[in-house]
C-alpha cells in the first residue's frame, strides 16, 4: 500500500480489510487518523497524558468494533470521532464522580475539610463550590477560618 493511498483516505477496500482483522491495514488506519483523534481527545480532556491513554483505548475499541461499522450510514472518520468523543466524556464523568466522592468523604472525616481539599488534595475552590452547591464566598470564608485554626493549632502544639 503506498503512502499516497493512505493519506487520501481509507477506501472501501481498506474498510473491508479492517473488518477482516488485517493488522497492516489497521496500522495504516492508525497512521491516518491518530493525530486528528489525539487532537480531539486533548481538546476534551485538556491533559496530554490522559489524551494519549484514551487514544490507545479508542483504537482498541475501533479494532474490536470495526465489524459493526456501516459505511452506508456514516464516514469512517465520523464513526471514529463518535467513539473517541464517548470515551473522552466517559473518562471525564468517571473522574468527576471520583473527585465528588473524595470531596464528600473528606467533609465527613476531616477536622479541616476545606483546607484539606484545596491546599492538600489540589481541588479548586470552584470544584468544591460546584459539588457542595454553596456560594464561593462561603467556601472562601470557611477556608480562611480553617487556615487560621490550623496555624493556631500548629503554634500551640509546636
Amino acid at each position: 500500500m503506498s503512502q499516497n493511498f493512505a493519506k487520501r483516505s481509507i477506501s472501501k477496500e481498506m474498510i473491508g480489510l479492517l473488518q477482516e482483522g488485517d493488522k497492516k491495514t489497521f496500522s495504516v488506519l492508525y497512521d491516518v487518523y491518530s493525530a486528528s483523534i489525539f487532537g480531539i481527545l486533548l481538546k476534551i480532556v485538556e491533559d496530554p497524558q490522559l489524551a494519549e491513554d484514551l487514544l490507545q483505548e479508542v483504537f482498541v475499541k475501533i479494532f474490536s468494533e470495526i465489524k459493526n461499522f456501516d459505511s452506508e450510514k456514516e464516514t469512517l472518520f465520523i464513526w471514529i470521532y463518535k467513539i473517541a468523543k464517548q470515551i473522552a466524556f466517559d473518562s471525564i464523568n468517571i473522574n468527576f464522580l471520583v473527585r465528588a466522592k473524595q470531596i464528600k468523604e473528606i467533609l465527613k472525616t476531616n477536622p479541616h475539610p476545606f483546607l484539606e481539599l484545596i491546599y492538600f488534595r489540589g481541588f479548586t475552590i470552584d470544584e468544591v463550590v460546584q459539588e457542595l452547591n454553596i456560594p464561593k464566598e462561603t467556601v472562601q470564608k470557611k477556608l480562611r477560618k480553617e487556615l487560621k485554626q490550623f496555624i493556631q493549632t500548629k503554634r500551640e502544639n509546636g
